[in-house]
């Protein structure tokens, strides 16, 4: 109705603002983002290596192109998935970057360069000059781009122009630049492969090889083309000659299009040369190339092992790529600022205090500062452990760290008269983003002193010296002063013992000899009996020894040696066996016989001969010498008792000094002992015992 009330002309308006709006709408279904309509075809990734000096921020640069090979525009991160170790990634930033070319131009003039025309009917070495001059003009960038020029001539490859950044430099070599007539082209086109290979930064540019050639007969070998592909060359040929002639066209088209046949954004483009237009194609394929993303993502994984990065279309599966990279390691520096190795902690009060733990200072301060391993390392937490204990984590990124440290567990309850020491280690465990782990360890004491309060009771005993601090010490600690008296006198008793135990045994041992000599004289030999025998000591006693009138008694079979376990009457000489000798006493036989016989492996001598194995009779006067006199034995005379004219005269020991010893051994066996006694049998009482008398019998 409302329509119908409007003028002509008005509704003749309003019809077309109609049409407009919904051609517009039409528009706008048909208008897309460029991102929609060109679907992600290849994705290359175009660095050797992955960026990693910002870790774990990584980087690495990829090609993304359509199906026609040519490089989006315009990307959008949300367009890419990108995975390490198949774990996905947040992209952090999907940026267009331009970069360079590296480009080696191969000419093969063929076997007429200067004279055969090509299709502008101009020469066809001019033909190639003007194509490298218009690429040197038009597309390369200075200090950006870098180009060489190799030539075929005849068999062999020659560098016209190796690699270089200026336009001038390149447009002075191909304008000095003369060909020499090549019938192949096949080692320039190895040699500008190789050439690409050994190139610096190759791996952050685009590479292409463009060969200028008329034509040739001979095939392509197949290795070029494989080595071409194994290094993402792009090969891009430019025939110098008008139609193919004798099937001379065929190889170069083999040369552009064979080598990365599966990788359309790497496929090289065949052209007639008819002039500058003519290079277009390849010259903007070239340009296009420079197209690239610098993909930057924040590694969640830790550790040291290799990673797998995986970059692919949302949309379309098999457009993906991948590429291996090793994280940098290290462990962050931890830095102790507040204390150092070796520290000393001094809570030590001027005066005793009931309650020790109130001895400043109750804390102390910890501090440390984390200088991260690599790049942008970031840290999550900071733990101290005291002896193993925590004292809490720090949740911050640092890099300073603060604790206070509780010293409440390092208190000594009793007083003491010097500083009492605690060995401490610190250690500082810090983590970052990744679970990594950094640590640190100091090591020092907390040096605790409460002093002793005097005992007006044991103040006294501060001024005994040596001991003085020590029995203060007790008596403060609860012992009483007699007590503490008593321990001190039985420890003084107990040090001297000690330190003077030698001489104390020596006299020890001279009152029991005496004594026992004493009891011998007065029962008239051991229990009463008398010896049946006696050694005389002639010769191989020290000088200081008296040996006049001395005898050694022998009461029954008697062993003789240096060793008091195995011998009866020791002489303790080194030359002397353990066992020397033995003297044997046959008394049940109805006549006494005395025999000896030799244990000694320095021999025993009988009235000057060898005893040998066996046992020798013994005769009342028969002379006996352990092992030599000249060599440090000793030599007697045996006596049989009933038979002899000497009285005992004195005690005598069975002991001899040794070579290494200032002090005589007591020989203290019980049995088969040989002791000098007092002869006389009618010694009235101990009153009239005189020791050095000497007695008469016979």
């Amino acid at each position: 109705m409302l329509y119908q009330l409007l003028s002509r002309n008005s509704r003749t308006h309003l019809r077309k603002f109609f049409s407009i709006l919904l051609i517009i709408g039409f528009l706008g279904l048909y208008v897309s983002p460029v991102e929609a309509q060109v679907a992600i075809s290849t994705i290359t990734i175009k660095s050797q290596q992955v960026d990693t000096k910002q870790f774990p921020v990584v980087a690495f640069r990829a090609r993304v192109a359509d199906s026609s090979g040519f490089p989006i525009s315009g990307l959008q991160a949300s367009s890419l998935n990108v995975t390490e170790n198949n774990l996905p990634v947040q992209l952090l930033a999907a940026t267009p970057v331009e970069v360079g070319l590296q480009v080696v131009f191969v000419i093969h003039p063929g076997v007429s360069p200067t004279e055969a025309p090509g299709y502008t009917l101009k020469p066809r070495f001019e033909e190639a000059k003007e194509a490298i001059l218009q690429f040197a003009t038009q597309i390369m960038q200075n200090d950006n781009d870098a180009v060489a020029i190799i030539e075929q001539r005849d068999a062999q490859a020659v560098s016209v122009r190796p690699l270089t950044s200026k336009v001038d430099q390149m447009k002075s070599a191909i304008t000095t630049y003369v060909p020499v007539s090549s019938p192949q082209s096949i080692p320039a086109i190895d040699a500008a492969l190789k050439e690409l290979a050994q190139a610096t930064d190759g791996a952050n540019r685009h590479q292409a090889i463009i060969v200028l050639s008329s034509g040739w007969e001979v095939g392509l070998p197949d290795d070029l083309i494989k080595q071409a592909t194994q290094q993402g060359v792009q090969v891009h040929v430019v025939q110098l000659r008008q139609g193919d002639v004798v099937g001379l066209t065929p190889p170069l088209q083999r040369l552009a299009r064979e080598p990365n046949a599966n990788d359309p954004s790497k496929r090289g483009v065949f052209i007639n040369y008819t002039g500058s237009e003519s290079l277009k194609s390849i010259y903007s394929d070239l340009a296009r190339q420079r197209g690239q993303y610098q993909i930057t993502f924040r590694s969640t994984i830790g550790g040291a092992a290799k990673r797998t990065i995986t970059i692919k279309s949302s949309a379309v599966s098999n457009a993906v790529a991948s590429i291996d990279y090793t994280p940098p390691t290290g462990l962050a520096q931890i830095t102790f600022t507040s204390l150092q190795n070796g520290f000393v902690v001094r809570r030590h009060a001027k005066e005793n205090v009931r309650d020790p733990a109130s001895i400043p200072p109750p804390t102390q301060t910890v501090s440390v500062t984390v200088q991260k391993a690599f790049g942008d390392q970031k840290f999550t937490s900071a733990e101290l452990f005291v002896n193993g204990t925590s004292m809490g984590v720090r949740s911050s990124a640092g890099p300073n760290y603060d604790w206070v440290w509780d010293l409440g567990n390092f208190v000594v309850a009793q007083p003491s008269s010097t500083p009492i020491e605690k060995p401490v280690e610190l250690k500082v465990e810090v983590t970052d983003e990744l679970g990594q782990k950094s640590l640190a360890t100091i090591t020092g004491v907390v040096s605790f002193l409460n002093p002793l309060s005097d005992n007006s009771e044991c103040a006294y005993l501060r001024t005994i010296p040596g001991i003085g601090s020590t029995l203060l010490s007790a008596c403060n600690a609860g012992f009483t002063p007699v007590a503490v008296i008593q321990t001190g006198i039985l420890l003084a008793i107990l040090i001297l013992v000690i330190l003077f135990r030698r001489p104390i045994a020596e006299g020890a041992r001279k009152v029991t000899e005496v004594v026992k000599n004493r009891v011998t004289q007065i029962m008239g030999g051991e229990g009463g009996r008398r010896p049946k025998a006696f050694l005389i000591p002639l010769d191989g006693f020290p000088p200081d020894e008296n040996i006049e009138g001395k005898k050694y008694e022998i009461y029954s079979e008697t062993p003789i040696g240096a060793d008091p376990e195995k011998a009866g009457l020791v002489f303790t000489r080194k030359i002397l066996s353990g066992l020397h000798c033995t003297i044997h006493d046959r008394d049940k036989e109805p006549t006494r016989t005395w025999m000896i016989s030799d244990n000694s492996s320095n021999g025993t001598w009988l009235n000057g001969t060898k005893l040998g194995l066996g046992k020798e009779e013994l005769h009342h006067g028969d002379i006996i010498e352990l092992a030599s006199v000249a060599r440090g034995g000793i030599k007697f005379r045996f006596e049989i008792a009933d038979g002899s004219v000497s009285r005992v005269t004195k005690p005598a020991r069975a002991t001899m000094p040794d070579d290494t010893s200032d002090e005589p051994m007591l020989v203290s066996r019980k049995t088969n002992l040989a002791r000098s006694k007092r002869s006389s049998s009618n010694a009235e009482s101990l009153d009239d015992f005189d020791p050095n008398e000497q007695d008469q019998e016979g």
